[in-house]
């Protein structure tokens, strides 16, 4: 294995176990949400936080970014309501590609795209599925 390639993976899981312990000095109770957090940043994969109001899931994300210079529109935050819908967050089924004729293709266009997009851009976000 290329020695630079390991160096760079030991020099980001460093930078990440840092960014863990900074965080839960300054967020108590948190550190099963900060260790999710971490464990999706390594893994690539988005995360979720769901809590009452007032329980620091924002700013716990903010500074998390913070620490690892992630900036806009590298990740996203959303309020969810009771009547938030799956096409606000995944985007709107992309009908025409769906009932193709051939190689029918479940899609999804993002949010606020119109029927014919020019381009489509995902991003990622620190977001797995924990409780506050």
């Amino acid at each position: 294995m290329d020695e630079s390639f390991v160096r760079d993976v030991g020099t980001s899981l460093l930078k990440l176990c840092r960014s863990g312990t900074a965080l839960k000095r300054v967020f108590v109770a948190k550190e099963d949400i900060i260790d999710m957090m971490i464990i999706c940043a390594i893994a690539q994969e988005p995360m979720a936080i769901f809590g009452e109001p007032g329980t620091a899931k924002s700013a716990l994300v903010a500074f998390f970014c913070d620490l690892l210079n992630v900036r806009r529109p590298d990740y996203f935050k959303y309020l969810l309501t009771q009547f938030t819908e799956v096409d606000e967050l995944l985007g709107v089924v992309d009908i025409k590609r769906y009932t193709a004729d051939e190689d029918p293709v479940f899609r999804r266009l993002p949010a606020g795209a119109s029927i014919k997009p020019r381009s489509c851009s995902w991003t990622r976000s620190f977001a797995p599925t924990a409780r506050s």
